[in-house]
Formats: C-alpha cells, sequence, structure tokens
C-alpha cells in the first residue's frame, strides 16, 4: 500500500472515531440521570453503551492524529511535531482513563458501590487532570500549527481550539469530578464541535483536498 494511501486510510480513522465520540456524546445526553447514584450510573445500559463506542473511538482517533501530522509534517514545523507528540501521548494517557472507567468502575459498582460515594484519591484525581489536560493542551498546540501551516481549513483549525480550550477550562473548574449540569452541557457542547472539527479535518485527507492549495494564488504584475 502507498504513503499516500496510508495517509487517506489515517483520514478515515479520524472520521470514524470522531464519530463515535460524537454518537456517544449524544446517547450520554439523552440518557443522563443526574439523580441516580454512581453504581446506578455506572450499571446503567447508557454507560455500557458509550463505553463501548469510546473504547473504539480513542485508537482510532489517535490513528487519525497519526495521518493528520504525517499528511505535511515539514508545513506544520517544530510547533506542530511538538503538538502531535503532546496529543498523541495525552490521548493514550486518556485512553487508559476511558478503560479504567469502562471494566473498573462498573465491578467496584456492583462489588463494592459505598466506595463510589467517596472521594477518589487525590493520586486519582491528579491522574485524571494530567491526562485530559495533555491531550486538550496538544489538540490546542495542533490547532495552531494547522491555523499557521494552512493545509487544513481553518475554521476547523478555530473549532478544534475553542473545543479543546473548553475542555481543558472544564477539567480544570470540575477538579476531575463530577460536573454540575450546566458544566455538562457546555462541555457535551463543546465535545461535539471538537470532535466535528476532527471529522472535517479527516475528511479534507481522505479526500486529498489540501486547504492551503484552494488558497487564491496572489496574480502576477
Amino acid at each position: 500500500m502507498s504513503y499516500s494511501n496510508l495517509i487517506r486510510l489515517g483520514g478515515l480513522a479520524a472520521i470514524l472515531g470522531a464519530a463515535l465520540f460524537i454518537i456517544a456524546d449524544l446517547i450520554d445526553l439523552l440518557t443522563v440521570d443526574f439523580d441516580a447514584s454512581p453504581s446506578e450510573f455506572f450499571t446503567s445500559f447508557g454507560f455500557h453503551l458509550t463505553s463501548a463506542l469510546l473504547l473504539v473511538g480513542g485508537p482510532l482517533v489517535l490513528l487519525g492524529l497519526v495521518g493528520l501530522y504525517a499528511h505535511r509534517p515539514e508545513a506544520m514545523g517544530v510547533l506542530g511535531l511538538i503538538a502531535f507528540l503532546v496529543a498523541f501521548f495525552g490521548g493514550v494517557l486518556a485512553q487508559g482513563a476511558i478503560w479504567s472507567e469502562s471494566f473498573i468502575s462498573p465491578a467496584i459498582a456492583s462489588e463494592a458501590p459505598e466506595l463510589l460515594e467517596t472521594e477518589p484519591p487525590g493520586v486519582v484525581i491528579f491522574g485524571g487532570l494530567l491526562s485530559f489536560g495533555l491531550v486538550n493542551l496538544g489538540w490546542i498546540l495542533f490547532g495552531v500549527a494547522v491555523l499557521r501551516a494552512r493545509i487544513y481549513p481553518r475554521l476547523a483549525a478555530l473549532l478544534l481550539i475553542a473545543g479543546a480550550v473548553v475542555a481543558l477550562l472544564l477539567n480544570l473548574l470540575s477538579g476531575g469530578g463530577p460536573p454540575s449540569v450546566l458544566l455538562y452541557v457546555v462541555g457535551t457542547a463543546s465535545d461535539i464541535l471538537f470532535f466535528g472539527a476532527i471529522a472535517w479535518m479527516g475528511l479534507v485527507l481522505l479526500t486529498g483536498r489540501d486547504a492551503a492549495a484552494e488558497q487564491p494564488s496572489p496574480r502576477v504584475q
């Protein structure tokens, strides 16, 4: 398989992964019960369904990130490389947190539900803040690098940055704990914009259209 075809497959992975995250967000928004206890939440059908989507979507988004960067690494420059590395390693850590919540939390809810009623240890809170903080910071930098390189649509890069900034701020405001209703709704909306931007850039990559090539060329006097 040629290098260009592998890159386009990265675009497809970005589209599919982002779509799964958006579907999970919408399902969660429609099924969430703010009055449910933690044990009821972690054993609900909606939680298991969204967890399954995220477990598949996360690795696809990471593959998509590789394709989005490898398309034009020279245009992304040093900032692009740093952004890619931070977003990738942050994404790996965040996926570990998703795995833990998908499998360990339901087990605790079934065997020792009282543990879920207590505050998690400080090291767990720190781990969550670090993991999701890194992935959001990496995508913010990636969006900035995309704006500078002009290899994907400008609006897609701006939506990516905005979604990642809001997610980073909400993560800090919630302190790694359950968000309030308002923060939850705002976070879901920004999440959809963020993954919508990833899917958009993935579509550009899949179709082989370079945003820079679509810019009007200057007239020769």
